[in-house]
């Protein structure tokens, strides 16, 4: 990594967003790790692994507020938004992803708010289902936006549309990796604490990548907005 890509990150790490995504990489990179070790230092990983997902779960209080006013934007959008058979499935699938992230992280505070209640381990796999068919729905409108870029011929640039296609494949490979981890969470696919670790960690790397990619771009955008002011003035 360059200098000036590290000046970057070090000036972002102020971001919430960046911080959960770097956070999110160090867990399941410990989660990786300690199947490595002996059996004492693989307990004190694991242990460090939890106390960072409990440090992430406190960096995602409140996101369901903007969940569900996002959820609500989505769904009054409906008319400018289906205009055909795969428009409406992607609204669709859209409105049932958010509906499960809001039905999600109230899940998941309860299940860490009161540990030792009886139904503690009840909420904390209804948050995890919730969570899998969030990335279920995520995976389906990926596949139907990639899909819809294939036939579309609303952008006659390569360029766009090769970037637009990178963006989705990436979504693709961040949901796919969440959604093999998640159903081992459940018990319905078999995999290795190694696995867990190889497959969060590729996800985590990938989210954190967008996150940075999109601020730098935000920012270079900003850049190039107040060049074009000085130069006006001048």
């Amino acid at each position: 990594m360059s200098t000036l890509h590290l000046q970057f990150v070090m000036d972002n790490l102020s971001d919430l967003r960046v911080r959960e995504k770097l956070l999110r990489l160090c867990q399941y990179m410990a989660i990786g790790a300690s199947t490595y070790l002996a059996p004492h230092n693989q307990a004190r990983l694991e242990k460090i692994s939890s106390d960072i997902g409990l440090a992430r779960l406190v960096y995602r209080s409140f996101d369901e507020l903007p969940k569900l006013r996002t959820t609500l934007a989505t769904y009054n959008n409906r008319r400018h938004q289906c205009r055909g058979g795969m428009d409406s499935l992607m609204w669709l699938t859209s409105i049932l992803g958010n509906v499960c992230d809001c039905l999600y992280y109230p899940s998941e505070k309860i299940a860490w708010l009161w540990p030792a209640h009886p139904k503690a381990s009840y909420f904390k796999t209804l948050a995890t289902k919730f969570w899998v068919l969030s990335l279920f729905c995520t995976i389906l409108r990926t596949l139907l936006l990639i899909r819809q870029l294939s036939l579309t011929k609303k952008l006659p640039n390569n360029e766009e549309r090769a970037k637009l296609y990178k963006q989705q494949v990436l979504t693709l490979i961040m949901s796919g990796a969440d959604f093999k981890n998640g159903l081992s969470m459940l018990g319905t696919a078999s995999s290795s604490k190694r696995q867990i670790g190889a497959f969060g960690t590729v996800s985590s790397m990938l989210g954190l990548y967008s996150v940075l990619k999109t601020k730098f771009l935000q920012q270079q955008e900003e850049k190039r907005k107040i060049a074009h002011a000085r130069s006006i003035l001048e």
